[in-house]
């Protein structure tokens, strides 16, 4: 070729093909606007500010980004799965990380992982403390809070300060939930109608029992009731466990308020109590009645309105064991009995008898006898009083009370007024 210069280049070349070599110093090499280059090859890297990036590996995933402002090019090499590109800051390289600090993320799905055993994790800071906490917000742009994890484990609904009893007690974390009116657990079923099937269910546990189904140890549960399709009715019941056993149903309250307490599912009364074997069925203790209140320790009151014969109180004890006691019932103040009932079936009373003005006692039978006071003579009447004027009678006599408040015993034709006794 005919442009040569000693000592600075040599041109060299043949069809479609130009090499340019220069063991010293710089090659200016000018050419026209318009030139076509099939391979171009370059003994150095072409660095950042001749348009290249200085760079002479790389391997594949890795990402090229700018050192220095000169410009100076650097690779970031590829890692792992599972890490994203996080920015280092202003005038910092970028770095992959797999735990990366955002302050926010906007993303219509979040996957823990691809595997039946993978996890997704919330974590609500890399510090130590106690206030942190994980909030859920719904609504216009998260106007509304819908939900509050505290540092305590506790869950709240409607409020910022969930666990009001114990605050802040990791052992006691607490569910809950406060509404404008009030807060509302439901538990729900979208089984297919139909009577007697389970509602639902609230269980309390044990998690370190051991033992085959002993982790339950008592629950609350409702099955669905009644006959009307679609507008069903439902009970409530009540579970709880024994030590060493198995769960057993304790109380009921079906669909119309009846209650039992005991095995039976369907109770057969307002209060239908199925006393167990060596159990006490009934005890009221601790009561205490102060002031002038007009209260009962019980208090049984109702009306009548039937042309039959109800029975108003019913007690019926059968006994079986021959050596079985023979008291029923007992009125007591501590260990003193004030009325009793025997096996045979006579009361007795170790107070006085207070009759009103009507007719208050009727004694009939040829065996049934009063007496006041302590009279020494078995089957009389007697009067522990000075001015009494009637002595001892016979047998078969009748007591009255008359309207001017006096006693008159009537015997064999004989009348006998007592006297000092006032009703």
């Amino acid at each position: 070729m005919p442009l040569y210069t000693p000592g600075v280049v040599t041109l060299t070349g043949t069809a479609n093909q130009v090499t340019v070599s220069s063991p010293t110093g710089a090659v200016t090499l000018s050419l026209p606007s318009a030139v076509t280059i099939g391979t171009l090859t370059l003994t150095n890297a072409l660095t950042g500010a001749n348009g290249g990036t200085g760079l002479s590996a790389a391997a594949i995933g890795d990402l090229i980004y700018a050192s220095a402002t000169t410009p100076t090019w650097a690779r970031l090499a590829d890692v792992a799965v599972n890490q994203v590109l996080t920015s280092g800051g202003v005038s910092a390289a970028p770095a992959w990380s797999a735990t990366p600090t955002l302050t926010s993320l906007t993303a219509a799905t979040m996957i823990g992982g691809t595997a039946a055993g993978s996890s997704l994790v919330l974590q609500s800071t890399s510090g130590v403390g106690t206030t942190d906490f994980i909030r859920f917000l719904v609504g216009n742009n998260g106007a509304r809070e819908a939900g509050r994890f505290l540092t305590d484990g506790s869950f709240g609904v409607g409020t910022t300060t969930p666990n009001y009893e114990n605050p802040g007690n990791t052992n006691r974390p607490a569910i809950t939930i406060v509404g404008v009116q009030f807060g509302k657990v439901e538990v729900a079923s979208s089984q297919a109608d139909g009577t007697n099937d389970e509602v639902g269910r609230m269980t309390f546990t044990l998690v370190n029992n051991t033992a085959a189904n002993s982790r339950g140890v008592a629950f609350l549960d409702s099955f669905a009731s009644g006959t009307t399709a679609n507008h069903r009715g439902a009970d409530f019941r009540f579970w709880t466990k024994p030590d060493g056993g198995t769960l057993v149903q304790r109380m009921t309250i079906d669909p119309t308020g009846l209650v039992s307490i005991g095995p039976s599912v369907s109770p057969g009364a307002q209060l239908d109590i199925a006393v167990g074997a060596n159990t006490t069925g009934l005890k009221m203790a601790g009561y205490s009645l102060t002031g002038s209140s007009a209260l009962s320790m019980v208090s049984l009151a109702g009306t009548l309105n039937t042309s039959g014969a109800p029975t108003v109180w019913d007690l019926n004890i059968t006994q079986t064991a021959s050596g079985a006691a023979t008291l029923l019932m007992a009125a007591r103040d501590g260990a003193t009995n004030y009325m009793t009932l025997s096996k045979a079936g006579a009361l007795t009373l170790a107070s006085t008898v207070t009759i009103g003005s009507t007719l208050a006692l009727s004694l009939s039978g040829a065996n049934n006898r009063a007496q006041l006071g302590p009279g020494t003579v078995p089957g009389k009447v007697g009067i522990a009083s000075a001015s009494v004027a009637a002595a001892a009678a016979e047998d078969g006599g009748v007591m009255v009370a008359t309207v001017d408040n006096t006693l008159i015993y009537y015997s064999s034709g004989n009348r006998y007024k007592v006297v000092g006794v006032s009703f």
